[in-house]
């Protein structure tokens, strides 16, 4: 079978998607060296004794790298403590690791360039004195020590905080491109030299693929959809528990970063294995809008769709389905996924779905109906999983909503916050 490996990360340059479209690739993987096992933000991941194995890259930039699915803390209420998360993209795995209610967070993704900067996020977290000053090292690659004792001592609200961090960077820096990353090796961010040189090569690239793009006008536009109180509530950057949580974490080895490729013979098969070795099951693993591509290679072009022959979404939800199934799953293991919400109310909303297991066949039935579909528009995945659910799929929702089927119901009621 194809594989159809998918960018799997934050999103970027457009309001309705945050992944790349697929794109072929050859599977290789990475070769694991036994003395790197183990070796905290190491180039070669490994859980307990166990090696991984990587797909290969399907992109190599910075795209993605952002916070951008502010309401994904509805996740944590679906999560069942004490097993592995598995999440792709970048803040959005840590924000859910910080709930303290999974043992290990591994951060997956198809993207090499979202892979390093998780390695240097890492590192900037360990290094950091508490989530004030991990702010103003993210943000500007500088102590800044006045705004720091304004957000210690209330002065500023995190998203205030977070802001001044940006406009003192960008008074100083007003064309930056590959400062923050040269500041952050400056502090002691640690990479195998060939892996700075792919940084400096991402960052000296054409277009706007450089980091500072990401970290101070993508992300920021997403920061607008939040409120202080979630911040303070839900994320490291706003909840010193969750920040101190993260930190103990990366301290005893329970947060890696590797290459992985959701469609991929590798990667999560691998994963599977060294979880299963480690005796751990999987609480829940946040494929983001990834199935959201699958549906659009289903849709021809002419109804907005990506569809391209020899490709096949279908197929492609298959090959997911089948490697997260090699996971260490239980009856209350979720699979977690966004989709764009219906309502331009919602701005740059998601609205948020929980499934288990055992809806697997009626997701993958939502894929034979996008298929089927005839007339102008195409059926979109999130009106046909909300079918499914036994949700109007045809009223809009006013806010992001969690969405979840009998036999995979988390403790919090559909749409409010855990």
């Amino acid at each position: 079978m194809k594989a159809f490996p998918i960018v799997v990360s934050l999103i970027a340059a457009y309001f309705s998607c945050h992944a790349s479209p697929p794109a072929p690739s050859n599977h290789k993987t990475t070769a694991v060296r036994a003395e790197d096992a183990g070796t905290p933000f190491g180039i070669h991941p490994s859980i307990g004794d166990v090696a991984l194995e990587e797909d290969a890259p399907g992109e190599t930039s910075f795209r993605y790298t952002h916070y951008n699915e502010v309401e994904n803390y509805l996740f944590e209420a679906c999560l069942e403590p004490g097993g592995a998360f598995i999440s792709v993209g970048t803040f959005r795995g840590l924000n859910i690791a910080s709930s303290g209610r999974v043992q290990r967070l591994i951060q997956l993704d198809y993207n090499d360039g979202v892979k390093l900067f998780n390695l240097m996020n890492l590192k900037l977290i360990s290094l950091s004195k508490d989530r004030v000053e991990y702010l103003s090292l993210l943000l500007t690659g500088e102590r800044e020590t006045e705004l720091m004792e304004k957000a210690r001592t209330g002065k500023l609200t995190p998203k205030q905080y977070m802001e001044a961090l940006k406009a003192s960077f960008q008074k100083k820096h007003p064309t930056a491109k590959g400062v923050l990353t040269r500041k952050w090796k400056e502090l002691g961010v640690s990479l195998p030299p060939e892996q700075w040189t792919v940084v400096d090569q991402i960052n000296a690239g054409d277009g706007l693929d450089h980091l500072e793009h990401f970290m101070h006008n993508k992300m920021f536009n997403y920061l607008k959809q939040t409120s202080d109180e979630e911040m303070a509530r839900y994320t490291i950057f706003g909840n010193d528990a969750r920040f101190q949580t993260i930190q103990k974490m990366i301290a005893e080895n329970r947060v890696l970063a590797m290459v992985g490729d959701l469609t991929g013979e590798k990667s999560l098969a691998s994963v599977g294995k060294a979880l299963k070795a480690s005796h751990l099951f999987v609480s829940g693993i946040d494929v983001s809008n990834v199935p959201d591509y699958f549906a659009e290679m289903e849709v021809p072009a002419a109804q907005g769709g990506t569809a391209k022959e020899g490709e096949d979404g279908l197929a492609a939800f298959i090959a997911m389905r089948n490697n997260i199934k090699k996971l260490p799953l239980n009856e209350k293991s979720r699979v977690l996924l966004t989709a764009v919400a219906p309502s331009p109310a919602q701005g740059l909303g998601w609205n948020y779905f929980s499934l288990s297991e055992k809806q697997f066949p009626e997701w993958e039935e939502c894929y034979r109906r996008i298929r089927a579909h005839k007339g102008p528009n195409p059926l979109k995945l999130e009106t046909a999983l909300r079918s499914f659910l036994h949700a109007d799929p045809s009223a809009p929702a006013t806010k992001p909503i969690l969405f979840s089927p009998a036999g995979a119901k988390c403790s919090a009621n559909e749409g409010d916050k855990p």
